[in-house]
């Protein structure tokens, strides 16, 4: 399956039950970009707009760029109203922003998609000064729940490679041509048993209603909820981590 349609059918589930970003990397942004309405921020890889909505706060204009047609008609949806917000039909090597239109580039849970030397090319051709973030929520390492979810998907889900959100640290060596920072932000999250499941369920690697294991696997997923939670709840150790210019 084409990367930019593996979320297709979990379109609806991705915009409900991912996370936002911390508000510290938010912060973050506006401290150390000195970016106002007459700048421009690309969104690429939006998605349905999650990060996106934690942007507005900036006050920039934003071009949110995805190539995936159901997630990008829910952000459509989402930002009707907002003026600021222009939604691209577009990839993360091929935008169709116009050349040195872009004050600050920035890429959240889908760097790991891109064809990174496309991407790179395109980034230094709509960028007005290379600046580029690129940042993931990433789940703790050793949390009991996360290490016996990781038995689970590698019994399941034959494309599970393990929960570093893609953050493939040599390949953003490679967009950054070795010269970056990177900044971790605690963002760590409570959910109930319904927002656990379905924001397991909001993974690529993992199957489908129509899938054959399906049922099982969701069994399985409500059991591990069901042994960690405390009054019906679970908190998840997540860190969003920035890697930037």
């Amino acid at each position: 399956m084409d990367s930019k349609e593996k979320f297709t059918i979990k379109s609806e589930i991705y915009d409900i039950y991912r996370p936002n970003y911390s508000e510290q990397f938010i912060d973050f942004i506006i401290e150390n970009h000195s970016l106002d309405r007459q700048d421009r921020i690309a969104d690429v890889g939006a998605g349905t707009g999650i990060l996106t909505n934690q942007l507005l706060k900036i006050g920039s204009e934003i071009f949110a760029v995805e190539p995936n047609c159901e997630m990008r008609k829910i952000a459509e949806n989402k930002f009707f109203n907002d003026k600021e917000i222009y939604i691209v039909n577009g990839s993360a090597e091929k935008t169709t922003l116009e050349n040195n239109s872009i004050d600050l580039v920035v890429v959240a849970q889908a760097f790991h998609w891109f064809d990174v030397d496309g991407f790179k090319n395109e980034f230094h051709r709509i960028s007005r000064n290379n600046k580029a973030i690129l940042v993931w929520n990433v789940k703790k390492e050793s949390q009991p729940y996360l290490i016996e979810l990781e038995n689970v998907n590698r019994k399941y889900c034959e494309s599970f490679k393990g929960f570093s959100g893609g953050a493939n640290k040599g390949k953003i060596a490679c967009f950054f041509d070795h010269k970056y920072n990177e900044k971790v932000f605690v963002n760590n999250i409570k959910v109930n048993k319904d927002g656990f499941l379905n924001g397991v369920l909001t993974g690529s690697y993992t199957p489908n209603k129509n899938d054959e294991f399906y049922s099982e696997y969701v069994e399985k997923v409500e059991g591990i909820f069901h042994k960690y939670c405390v009054n019906n709840e679970l908190t998840i150790k997540n860190d969003t981590i920035a890697f930037y210019n």
